[in-house]
C-alpha cells in the first residue's frame, strides 16, 4: 500500500471519497424513475466496474519490477505517460459524462403525469394514429371529452381507413359521435 498512496493522508482520503461517490451512483441509479438515463447510468457503472479490475490488475502488476523491465519502463518516462495518459482519460470520460448529464436533465424536465407526456407525445408524432387514439382513450378516462375528441379526430385524418378509430370513439365523449365523415 506504501507504494500506492505514497504516505500521502490526502491521497488515502482521495481513495476513500471517490469510493464513497461511484457507490453514491448507485443509489443515484436505483432512484431514477426509469427510461433511457437510468440504462445509460446503469451501463456506466457496470462499464466502469468492469475496467476497474482491469485496470487494478495491470497497475499492480506494473508494482512488480520484473514486469516493469520487460515492458522497458523506467521511472522518468513513465511518469511523463501517466501525466498524458490521465489528459486523455479525463477527455474520454468527460465525452462520456456530458451525454449522460444532458439525458439525465431531459428525464428530469418531463411532465410529471403520465396523461401529460402521452399528449406532448401525440402533439409531435401528429401522424401516428395509434397514438393519437391512445391519447385520446387515457383523455376520455381522465374526463378530458373535448380533448379526447379532437386526438380521436386527428387519429381519423391520420388513417381514414383505420377501422378501430372508426368503430370505438372515445367513450366519455359526446362530440365523437358527431365528428364528420372522412
Amino acid at each position: 500500500m506504501k507504494f500506492v498512496f505514497r504516505n500521502s493522508g490526502a491521497l488515502v482520503g482521495l481513495y476513500v471519497g471517490m469510493i464513497f461517490a461511484f457507490g453514491g451512483l448507485k443509489f443515484l441509479e436505483t432512484s431514477l424513475a426509469g427510461g433511457m438515463s437510468r440504462e445509460v447510468l446503469t451501463g456506466l457503472l457496470a462499464c466502469a466496474g468492469l475496467l476497474h479490475y482491469y485496470y487494478d490488475g495491470f497497475i499492480w502488476k506494473l508494482s512488480d519490477p520484473a514486469t516493469r523491465q520487460s515492458l522497458n519502463i523506467d521511472g522518468e518516462t513513465s511518469q511523463k505517460s501517466i501525466n498524458v495518459g490521465a489528459m486523455l482519460h479525463l477527455g474520454k470520460w468527460l465525452c462520456s459524462a456530458v451525454p449522460v448529464f444532458w439525458l439525465l436533465s431531459i428525464e428530469t424536465n418531463l411532465p410529471p403525469s403520465e396523461l401529460a407526456r402521452w399528449t406532448m407525445l401525440s402533439d409531435s408524432l401528429t401522424g401516428s394514429n395509434q397514438v393519437q387514439r391512445e391519447t385520446a382513450r387515457r383523455l376520455s378516462e381522465a374526463g378530458q371529452a373535448e380533448a379526447a375528441s379532437k386526438r380521436w379526430y386527428r387519429a381519423l385524418q391520420a388513417d381514414p381507413t383505420d377501422t378501430e378509430a372508426r368503430s370505438k370513439p372515445p367513450a366519455s365523449s359526446s362530440n365523437a359521435a358527431a365528428m364528420p365523415s372522412l
